[in-house]
């Protein structure tokens, strides 16, 4: 599986909105929460919260469950 970048710096990785208008500002301000954070960080954050995401899985009990090695193995 490989791990897309695609709005992952637009992405507030708090809260989720998707903040189109982002000028060249090295700092992404999120305008529906106020989160701040440097706009490559957060670019980071959102592809490792993608890779988690595409990972995770609910076993039978209803557990959420991360496979952390699969995940290491996309983020190389």
């Amino acid at each position: 599986m490989r791990i897309t970048e695609e709005y992952t710096s637009k992405t507030c990785t708090k809260c989720g909105h998707v903040h189109r208008k982002l000028g060249s500002s090295k700092n992404f301000v999120c305008p529906n929460c106020g989160y701040e954070i440097p706009r490559d960080f957060n670019g980071a954050v959102g592809i490792f919260l993608k890779a988690m995401w595409d990972t995770t899985f609910t076993n039978s009990v209803g557990d959420v469950v991360l496979d952390v090695h699969y995940v290491g193995e996309c983020l190389g």
